[in-house]
């Protein structure tokens, strides 16, 4: 199965925030790590996104877990 990979207007569409914002989190070496073309440009597996979101799930499930 081929990789699908977004660039980053693609992949900030997909996790619903704007392009400057995955360009930032890199500044900040946050968020999900893109993949490099031998040209530079970043691109995003979907699979490197869903488990970037998907941390943030967990995250949420064991402060609920620990507060009850």
């Amino acid at each position: 199965m081929e990789k699908k990979l977004l660039n980053r207007t693609e992949a900030a569409t997909y996790l619903g925030f704007d392009r400057r914002t995955l360009r930032n989190w890199e500044k900040q070496n946050f968020g999900p790590r893109p993949e490099r073309l031998p040209s530079g440009q970043p691109y995003y597996s979907r699979e490197s996104l869903d488990k970037f979101v998907a941390s943030f799930s967990d995250v949420g499930e064991s402060r609920e877990e620990g507060s009850a």
